[in-house]
């Protein structure tokens, strides 16, 4: 059998088709760029993303960019307290003939039969049908009436949740909760988004300017009959040799010695002693472990290592410059509090005791941030990293202030 050729010959190139794929992400969804990058590297390492916000911030139309621009098909599953697990992975139906039964037939259901899956207000749903997506988040397969069964390859779910609405709503636990690579909260539109916005769906704007003509949305394919086209291309087939190239890319990125030493540190911050600390700064990892036992009520675990270290390495190879050789704590800092915002199981007090800590007020809006982003700063191990972090923490206060 003939291996299929590569279309990636370098680290470019897959960062030039990263760059070229944010280009047409952003032909008509405004102002979420970063969000769309982080979304692009849970997505070639294997991840899942938990998307949270306010109604009418896009989070539905930004799964379904995605999935158009990747080529891959996508399915919706809008989760409601009535949802029933069968009706995520499917379930033997009868099959009858001429009024008899003649035998039972699989139905699969929407998490085996999409490679992109959205899972809508995820925390409407009962814990018993949030349990059903566990397994295939997880281990990407679902068990069914005691058969295993195999999502496609890729698969990812992308899950959102409405913070303000809580009527209702059934709290995702924290073992499903860890299940998402990242967590991302949806940002509000500044005024140049808005204003495109309006543009592309209202018409003119105040200076007489006329309708945003957006490009036509990419097909989203079914997954089973991709055309192909007079002219023989297959961008179905094409989607997931891309995919596997680039995932192999990214498992190939070497770290630096001050990222990986930086990650770990990071895990012993809240489970671990001084002798655990790789660096020179170990009177800053003291006051890391002080901080994280004051405000957290359990460490993090290996899956947050693995996140963070996958994250770095494919936001690196995706969305870098190309001017460094390694994976390093820049990129770190550009995907560590999507991958830890929701695996910090945070004492009740955890808001007065980190302002009181950090010398800030207690209403600050970024808080969560600015706690990821000091406990990174009092881990790192050297004056390079510690240097990153307190340039991006002090950037976050007075952009905040």
């Amino acid at each position: 059998m003939t291996a299929t050729p590569r279309k990636f010959a370098n680290s470019d190139q897959i960062r030039a088709s990263a760059e070229d794929m944010l280009r047409r992400f952003r032909q008509t969804m405004y102002g979420l760029d970063d969000v769309a990058r982080l979304c692009l590297v849970a997505f070639y390492c294997g991840g899942h993303v938990l998307l949270e916000g306010n109604p009418g911030l896009g989070k539905t139309d930004l799964v379904k960019k995605l999935a158009g621009i990747l080529n891959l098909n996508f399915g919706r599953i809008q989760f409601t307290p009535d949802l029933m697990p069968a009706d995520i992975t499917g379930t033997n139906q009868p099959d009858f003939n001429n009024g008899m039964l003649s035998r039972f037939e699989f139905n699969p259901g929407p998490v085996l039969k999409h490679h992109i899956l959205l899972g809508d207000e995820i925390n409407r749903a009962t814990p018993k049908t949030q349990a059903a997506m566990l397994e295939a988040m997880a281990e990407k397969q679902v068990t069914v009436l005691g058969t295993r069964r195999p999502t496609l390859k890729p698969f990812m779910v992308l899950a959102t949740q409405n913070p303000i609405d809580q009527e209702g709503t059934y709290s995702l636990p924290e073992a499903q909760l860890d299940r998402f690579m990242f967590h991302i909260d949806m940002p509000s539109p500044r005024r140049d988004s808005i204003q495109a916005i309006l543009r592309k769906t209202t018409g003119a704007d105040s200076r007489g300017e006329g309708r945003i003509e957006s490009p036509q949305n990419e097909a989203v394919s079914d997954g089973g009959d991709a055309a192909a086209g007079s002219s023989g291309h297959d961008p179905f087939a094409e989607a997931l040799q891309d995919h596997r190239e680039v995932a192999a890319a990214i498992s190939s990125v070497r770290p630096s010695p001050s990222l990986e030493k930086h990650v770990c540190n990071l895990v012993f911050a809240f489970d671990g002693s001084e002798s655990e600390y790789a660096g020179t700064l170990s009177g800053n990892f003291r006051k890391a472990r002080e901080l994280a036992a004051a405000v957290t009520q359990y460490a993090i675990g290996p899956r947050s290592a693995i996140a963070m270290m996958n994250g770095a390495k494919a936001w690196f190879l995706l969305c870098g410059d190309g001017k460094r050789e390694f994976a390093s704590t820049s990129d770190l800092n550009r995907i560590v509090v999507a991958a830890l915002r929701h695996r910090l199981k945070l004492d009740f007090s955890w808001r007065e005791k980190f302002a009181s800590h950090a010398k800030i007020n207690v209403r600050h809006p970024a808080l969560m941030e600015l706690l990821i982003l000091e406990l990174c700063r009092l881990t790192s191990p050297d004056d390079e990293a510690h240097e990153v972090f307190q340039t991006h923490s002090s950037r976050l206060k007075e952009l905040s202030s």
